[in-house]
C-alpha cells in the first residue's frame, strides 16, 4: 500500500487544527493510502526546540508525564484539557515524531512515502512558516507533493516572502489553497492559478465524524445550547446568550471557556459531540459553524472580538463560507430576530456534495 505523509502545523490546543488533520488523513485513507502525520523538526525551528522534552515523552508514549508537566505549568484543568488533545492525536492522527531533521532521515522518508501532503491550515503564513524546507517540502521532488488547502492566513505577504514563494513554488503543479486571498497571492506572485477548496472538514462524510464524537465528562443529561467562543464575549454578546437561553428554557454548555470546567476540559472528540447534539449553537468559531452545517444545527455566528472587545478582523473565512452556502442571515446583528427552526440546509448540502466531487477530480492524478 502506498503511503502519504501529512505535513501540517502541530497545534495541540486548537480544535480546528486537530480536526482538519483528521479530515485530510481520512480523505486519503478512503482512497486506499496508508497515511501518517509527520511532525518534523528543522534545527532552525526554534519553537520545536522548546518542545523537545514534551516530544520525547510523547514519542515514548508517556502521557502521564506529559500530564504532570502540563499540570505544573498551567493548572489541573489545562492539564486535563491538554490530555484530551494528546489522546485524540494518538488515537486518530497516526503521528510519527521526527525530532531531528537530518539528511539521512529525509532520504529514508523519500524512500518510504509516495507523496507528501502540504496542508491544510496556515502552513504558509509568512510569520509562521519559519521552516520553508519543511512546509514547502523542499526535501522532495515536485511530483511527490500534494497541495491540500494550504493557507497564508493573511491577504498580503511581505516582499521577501514573495521572493521565497517564487523560489519554492516555481515548479509547483496542481496548486490548491484554502482561501480566495491565497489564490490571489499565488496569481500575483507566481502568475499561476490555484484552486480554492473548502476546508477539509467539509470534504469527508458525516459518518466519519460520528465515529470520533465523544460525550464530555460532566455534561448534564437533557437538551442544551452550545456556546463556543474562541475570543472574548462582551456585554452585548452575554446579554444575547441570556436572552436566547431564557426564550428556550434550556441550559447552556460552554465549550472552550476556562471558567467552565466541564466545557473547557474537552478535546476535538468532545467538540464534535457537543455541536452535533446541541439544540442551538452560538459561536465565533469557524469549525463550530462547519459542524452546525454538517449536522443541520440551529446556529448564530458572532464576530470574533479581540481583548478590547472590538472586532478582531478574523471573520473572513466564516463570512466566505456563509456566502457560498446562502446562510449569511445567521450572522449576528444587534436587534436582529432569527427564526432558527426554519434554517434550510438543502442548498448547502448540494454545494458541499458538488465540492466533494470537484475535489476528487482535482486529486484524480494521484496514482
Amino acid at each position: 500500500m502506498k503511503k502519504i505523509g501529512i505535513i501540517t502545523i502541530p497545534d495541540y490546543n486548537n480544535y480546528g487544527n486537530r480536526l482538519q488533520n483528521y479530515a485530510v488523513k481520512r480523505f486519503f485513507e478512503n482512497k486506499g493510502y496508508d497515511v501518517v502525520t509527520l511532525e518534523m523538526n528543522d534545527p532552525k525551528f526554534e519553537k520545536y526546540k522548546a518542545r523537545k522534552f514534551k516530544l520525547r515523552l510523547k514519542k515514548n508514549n508517556m502521557l502521564g508525564f506529559v500530564f504532570l508537566f502540563e499540570m505544573v505549568k498551567g493548572g489541573i484543568h489545562k492539564a486535563k484539557r491538554d490530555l484530551r488533545f494528546e489522546k485524540f492525536t494518538k488515537k486518530y492522527l497516526n503521528v510519527r515524531y521526527i525530532p531531528e531533521y537530518t539528511k539521512k532521515q529525509i532520504e529514508n522518508l523519500n524512500k518510504e512515502f509516495s507523496y507528501f501532503s502540504l496542508g491544510s491550515d496556515q502552513i504558509w503564513h509568512p510569520y509562521v512558516n519559519t521552516t520553508p524546507n519543511l512546509y514547502f517540502a523542499s526535501f522532495t521532488e515536485e511530483d511527490k507533493k500534494i497541495y491540500f488547502s494550504p493557507s497564508f492566513g493573511v491577504e498580503k505577504i511581505p516582499n521577501d516572502y514573495a521572493e521565497l514563494l517564487k523560489e519554492r513554488l516555481k515548479n509547483a503543479k496542481h496548486l490548491t489553497v484554502r482561501e480566495v486571498a491565497g489564490a490571489k497571492i499565488i496569481k500575483e506572485v507566481l502568475g499561476k492559478e490555484a484552486q480554492v477548496l473548502f476546508d477539509p472538514t467539509l470534504l469527508i462524510e458525516k459518518k466519519e465524524w460520528d465515529l470520533i464524537a465523544k460525550r464530555p465528562k460532566g455534561m448534564e443529561k437533557g437538551k442544551y445550547i452550545a456556546s463556543c467562543f474562541l475570543g472574548p464575549k462582551n456585554e452585548e454578546y452575554c446579554e444575547k446568550i441570556k436572552e436566547i437561553n431564557k426564550e428556550n428554557g434550556i441550559s447552556v454548555f460552554n465549550l472552550a471557556d476556562p471558567k467552565m470546567k466541564n466545557g473547557y476540559i474537552t478535546g476535538p472528540s468532545e467538540f464534535v459531540y457537543t455541536i452535533k447534539n446541541a439544540e442551538i449553537v452560538l459561536t465565533d468559531s469557524f469549525h463550530a459553524v462547519v459542524f452546525c452545517i454538517l449536522y443541520h444545527k440551529q446556529f448564530i455566528v458572532f464576530s470574533r472580538l479581540n481583548d478590547k472587545g472590538e472586532p478582531a478582523g478574523l471573520d473572513s473565512r466564516i463570512d466566505d463560507l456563509l456566502r457560498k452556502l446562502h446562510l449569511t442571515e445567521y450572522k449576528y446583528e444587534r436587534n436582529k430576530k432569527w427564526d432558527l427552526e426554519k434554517i434550510d440546509f438543502n442548498f448547502a448540502d448540494e454545494v458541499i456534495e458538488k465540492e466533494k466531487d470537484r475535489v476528487n477530480k482535482i486529486f484524480a492524478y494521484l496514482k
